[in-house]
This record gives C-alpha cells, structure tokens and sequence, in this order.
C-alpha cells in the first residue's frame, strides 16, 4: 500500500505549503482579534461600574467605631444622618451630681493633700454622648478615682503635671468604653489642697 502513493510534484508541493501558510496566517488573526475585543469588553466593563461592586471599599477605624456605637444606641430613623461635630459635657455619676470628684493624694504620710477636679468630656457624635451618660459614666467615674488616689501631690502640681494627667486619663477613658471615643478631657476646676 505505501507502494501505491505517489510523491507530490514541487507545484504542488508549494501550493500546499502556501496554503498552510495562508491558514497559520488567518489563525493568528482571528487569535488577535478575539483577544483583543475580550480586552476592549473588560475595560468597558470596569469603566461603566461593574468595579466598583466586585471591589470593597476598605472600612476606617472611625466607621468601624460607628458601627459598633450604633449597637449601644437607639434606632433613628434612616433618613436622619448624625450630625458630628465636638460636644463637651460635664462628667456625672448622675443628673443630679455636681460632678466634683475629690480624692485623698498619696502623700507617704507626710500630712494631708486633695485633689478636686470637675471634668468635661469632648465627643464628636451625640450618641456618644447619650451612651456615656446613660451607661459609661460610673466606669469612667471608677477609674477616675482609683487613678487618683495613687497620685502624690508632685505628680499634679503644674501644668506638666495637669497635661500628663488629661492624656492618662483620655488613654484610661478610650480604653474603658470602647468602641466609643472621647477626643478630649478637660478640667473646668483643678483644685490641690494640702495642709
């Protein structure tokens, strides 16, 4: 049988060889156009929206503070946005308490020394306001005085000795009652007494 083949003339020899040139040919240009209109459907794709839902966006610290706030909170309405802005308020165990607290200060028993303070606490949303003063008050309260009561009288004297105690007392607060934040703490009386 491999008898009965006969060899191919050189004319028709090139004439295959120029059509299998010819279909390599057509090969690659169809491969280049699908390929290519596949690139153009992607950016077209990406470029009308279809991105922005397959990609999240990354979540701040302070979105996820809100969130969690928002767990401690009564349910508003969904059309009302909270408005953020500073709020200061006087630090309470109750409405009815001047908010003075007055602690012995360690003195190794060298005499007697107070300290009295009244703070205000700066938030930056309403509804950390109402969380502390319905709920966080007595813990902040709390850590307050035992902080205070290890405090000699050289450790409150001056301003350095006041801006040291505002930051260890905002760092105690933070800690205290997350996922709620103070922004600041400030003293409206800062009285040392000794005798």
């Amino acid at each position: 049988m491999a008898d009965d083949i006969e060899p191919l003339g050189e004319a028709e020899l090139v004439e295959g060889l120029e059509k299998k040139k010819l279909s390599g040919k057509k090969l690659v240009v169809i491969g280049g156009g699908v390929v290519g209109l596949l690139v153009v459907v992607f950016l077209v794709m990406s470029m009308l929206g279809g991105g922005d839902e397959a990609q999240p966006q990354k979540e701040t610290e302070a979105d996820k503070l809100d969130e969690l706030a928002k767990d401690n909170t009564p349910e508003k309405p969904k059309e009302v946005k909270e408005e953020i802005k500073d709020i200061a308020f006087d630090l309470k165990k109750n409405p009815d308490d001047s908010g003075d607290i007055t602690v012995p200060l360690n003195t190794g028993g060298a005499g007697d020394a107070f300290l009295s303070v009244t703070v205000s606490l700066v938030v930056d949303r309403q509804s950390y306001r109402d969380v502390i003063e319905r709920e966080k008050a007595p813990i902040i309260i709390d850590d307050f005085i035992t902080y205070l009561r290890e405090l000699r009288l050289e450790d409150v004297e001056g301003s350095r000795g006041t801006e040291r105690l505002r930051e260890e007392m905002l760092s105690r607060i933070n800690q205290s009652i997350a996922p709620i934040r103070v922004k600041n703490v400030l003293f409206t009386k800062f009285l040392v007494s000794s005798g």
